[in-house]
């Protein structure tokens, strides 16, 4: 560093960039204004300046070294980055109502697209692209054609050759100045992509989303001339095809739904509602990221603190937050600025809060459907997500799509009740009777003898009425049925069907290293996990709370907190969502427990529940459910008209212009 010029952060900043005193791709030491320094270039630095228009306005701005663009690779993220951390810098400067944020948001609107802009006229000179001769040496690379070779056709294998293809597109130093290989390292190509390019396609699924049984061992550069592997990957451009159909309407018509009841939580007021109710959140590192800016309270000095980024030492922790569904002034359809997080900086002036919930959580699901073509990798079953509260009853098999019986329900004489009927979730008794235990082959589909969304449990307490609970077993849209071994097991028993509709089946003799249930071999579409989604805030099942797994719908909830890590988690598991989001969501569907037909956001401190969506919609504003459907069937049905106390909506002027 001692070899280096020194600049002054600040003082390049005044003066023309023309007139800097540094050669043009000179390397210096960059001094900002808090004494943190840095080793640049011009280049960089000239760039930076581009997005340092705020400074020009808000004088009490200092520059510091993250307002630089760095010396890593230019990309999207990166710009976003530094215009996040000015705008935070300002906010620390000014402090919360110092500064007006839209006008702020203007300024960074103005220097990134001059940043855009006269880029591409000053530094033409530097734009590099690629050609199939780049592809073509990492194709021929020995450590890319070895792992390639040894590839066999099967799921570990090809798991396998992608994770050691990753480490050398990644790490290896030989390679580094191969353009596709540096846009890699800049996060500009998907490495997915690149793999199914230079390795080996993979497991491709059809247009139902089920696996086919054999990969495509062909790639996309040397071609795939296998007619059986071409027509199996014709079917993601088929699929992709029929997702921009239908399945897109149906979550386009979801999020739409859930934009009627969400618009009820309405505006932002930039003050502390004072409220002192907190919910105590475990912070697990899956959690963290979507738990930035939420207020939490200090343990040692008493006060709200705004959780960071930074604050990676929380991870593994319990705090105390401060929860939309917390807010004070819920009940008069607002959020304040406390209980809302951080995140009220971003809001414009105004802004239907309820309305941008609804929409971030879920427009990446509907882009994800949208992009089914460009997003799918190689495809594989998704492994069995198994909760703490099911664990008691069933434990994840040897493979992903399998489900095995907890042991310790041998010790305790539960008995495993198996429904009988015409329907989903159900024995079908009427090909029992035909099937002897000797049928049941490894070959035969024991999908057409039964299909299970569900087993209850029956277990025996000191009253004389068992208890029984309803564990899921199935996931999204793959329905369970019994393995090979387990339905020759309840050949082998005296079955008939009970009183209750069930078949009882003890355990004792049951071999509890053996599978029962088994999932299709299914790859999970976002199409299902929309509908799951959807499914699960909307309640459109019944619930109970005995009913255990991930088919609890919200209404079936007691504790918000509870449904909040439930519902995060199932929609974190796919894309990327704040807290804040999910608890306005959830803060609409919010319903006096007390109050029959009151289907107004209870006041803080009232006994509430989570209604269904059918009834908070019908229960509300007329604006909203006009614009819904059915508005003829609501105007038939008397109850209607005994809600007197509907709240106003965001939609009500198109019923009764002011």
């Amino acid at each position: 560093m001692g070899s280096h010029r020194r600049f002054d952060a600040r003082t390049l900043f005044e003066i023309p960039v023309n007139d800097w005193p540094c050669e043009p791709l000179e390397e210096f030491v960059l001094v900002f204004e808090d004494g943190d320094t840095m080793v640049t270039n011009t280049y960089r630095t000239q760039v930076s300046r581009k997005l340092w228009l705020p400074h020009d306005e808000y004088l009490l701005l200092k520059l510091f070294k993250r307002h630089h663009i760095g010396n890593g690779p230019l990309t999207n993220a990166r710009i976003q980055d530094v215009q996040s951390a000015i705008v935070e810098d300002v906010h620390n400067a000014y402090g919360e109502d110092g500064y007006n944020r839209e006008e702020l948001w203007r300024h960074g609107y103005y220097s990134s697209n001059k940043l855009y802009n006269e880029s591409i006229i000053e530094y033409s000179a530097y734009i590099r692209g690629s050609s199939s001769f780049d592809y073509q040496e990492l194709y021929d690379y020995p450590p890319i054609v070895e792992i390639r070779e040894a590839i066999k056709p099967n799921k570990l294998s090809i798991e396998k050759g992608y994770d050691r293809a990753k480490m050398v597109l990644e790490r290896d130093p030989l390679i580094r100045r191969n353009p596709i290989v540096s846009d890699i390292r800049a996060g500009l190509i998907k490495m997915e992509q690149l793999l199914q390019i230079l390795i080996v396609r993979g497991f491709n699924t059809d247009v139902d989303s089920f696996v086919y049984n054999k990969p495509i061992m062909g790639n996309y550069y040397a071609g795939i001339h296998d007619p059986a592997e071409a027509m199996m990957e014709s079917t993601l451009a088929a699929k992709a095809i029929i997702f921009t159909g239908a399945p897109l309407e149906q979550t386009e018509y979801g999020n739409r739904k859930m934009q009627f009841t969400s618009a009820q939580v309405d505006l932002l007021i930039m003050n502390d509602c004072g409220s002192k109710v907190l919910t105590e959140i475990d912070i697990t590192k899956g959690r963290f990221k979507g738990m930035d800016g939420l207020n939490y309270l200090h343990e040692e000095t008493g006060k709200l603190v705004a959780l960071r980024q930074s604050d990676t030492h929380l991870i593994g922790t319990k705090q105390k937050f401060r929860l939309p569904f917390n807010c004070a002034w819920r009940h008069h359809n607002c959020i304040c600025r406390t209980c809302y997080g951080q995140l009220a900086y971003n809001v414009p002036f105004g802004a239907n809060i309820g309305h941008i919930a609804s929409t971030m959580t879920q427009s990446e699901i509907s882009q994800q459907v949208l992009k089914v073509k460009h997003s799918e990798a190689s495809a594989s079953s998704d492994p069995i997500s198994i909760g703490e509260e099911e664990r008691p009853f069933i434990l994840p098999g040897a493979e992903t799509n399998l489900i095995r019986l907890n042991p310790r329900l041998a010790e305790k004489g539960i008995k495993l009740l198996l429904r009988s009927g015409p329907r989903d979730g159900v024995i079908n008794a009427s090909k029992l009777p035909i099937l002897k235990k000797a049928d049941v082959k490894e070959g035969l589909s024991t999908s057409r003898f039964s299909q299970f969304r569900d087993a209850t449990f029956e277990v025996p307490s000191d009253n004389k009425q068992p208890l029984r609970y309803h564990v899921s077993v199935s996931r999204g849209a793959r329905t369970a049925f019994l393995t090979h071994q387990f339905l020759r097991f309840f050949l082998s028993q005296s079955f008939r069907i009970r009183d209750d509709g069930f078949y009882h089946i003890d355990l004792a003799d049951w071999d509890f290293d053996q599978p029962v249930f088994e999932l299709p071999n299914r790859h999970g579409s976002m199409k299902d996990f929309a509908a799951e989604v959807e499914g699960t805030i909307r309640s459109t099942r019944d619930s109970s709370n005995k009913h255990l797994g991930r088919l609890k719908q919200l209404a079936g909830y007691d504790e918000p907190g509870e449904a909040l890590l439930d519902i995060y988690e199932l929609i974190a598991s796919k894309v990327d969502v704040h807290f804040t989001h999910v608890a306005i969501v959830m803060t609409s569907m919010m319903v006096s427990k007390t109050r029959f037909g009151d289907y107004r956001i209870p006041p803080l401190g009232e006994p509430t529940r989570f209604a269904k969506y059918d009834h908070v919609i019908s229960g509300r504003s007329m604006g909203s459910f006009f614009a819904y459907q059915g508005g003829s069937k609501l105007l038939e049905t008397i109850e209607s008209y005994l809600i007197v106390d509907r709240p106003a909506h965001l939609l009500d002027p198109l019923l009764h212009p002011l």
